[in-house]
């Protein structure tokens, strides 16, 4: 059975590189996060989407689309930087949230999760790692912190099982990350 396993989380707090570095050492198929794409698309910054609910819309709509057609496109056990949690910054940016909840694709999306056996990860927000994503012009801690619980809200509610990472230190998030594959039948990888 295909493995699929997601790491959810607040932007900058290290899911980019968590996931990338698992991805290559056990040599999966990794799924980027789609917004910087979009964004590279449509040359769009991302204080211009936060000004214009449009613009907003069509950008988080595109995220989940992205995503869902990213992740229906491999075959293969993938790893992927993200997840359903399109719908937290869907409900901070736009008025669309409601709109990709409520859709088929979502309620489908939620039974894949448990039909595929997936392992979500939840990535918690350190202070201490707080930088730069590349997207955003600052990391605000309020805001990562709101993003976070908006998650976490997610999980919660829909009863998506997950493990949180809380660690400051990476080598102990992947310590952690290592032992949960290894315990759900992933050779070890070294």
């Amino acid at each position: 059975m295909q493995k699929r396993v997601y790491f959810v989380g607040a932007h900058s707090t290290g899911k980019t590189a968590l996931s990338s570095f698992m991805a290559k050492k056990l040599g999966w198929a990794y799924i980027e996060e789609q917004a910087r794409a979009i964004l590279a698309d449509k040359k769009w910054h991302l204080m211009d989407i936060n000004k214009r609910l449009d613009w907003a819309a069509e950008f988080q709509l595109e995220v989940w689309r992205r995503q869902r057609a990213a992740e229906e496109a491999i075959t293969d056990d993938f790893i992927s930087d993200r997840s359903f949690d399109v719908i937290a910054y869907a409900a901070s940016t736009s008025l669309v949230a409601k709109e990709i909840r409520r859709s088929l694709l979502f309620q489908e999306y939620l039974g894949d999760l448990q039909v595929f056996g997936s392992i979500t990860f939840f990535v918690r927000p350190q202070v201490d790692l707080i930088a730069d994503d590349s997207v955003r012009v600052e990391a605000d801690w309020g805001a990562i912190n709101r993003i976070d619980g908006m998650i976490e809200y997610i999980l919660e509610t829909e009863g998506i099982p997950y493990i949180p990472l809380e660690s400051l230190s990476m080598k102990s998030r992947v310590r952690t990350v290592e032992g949960v594959l290894h315990a759900a039948g992933v050779p070890y990888c070294g």
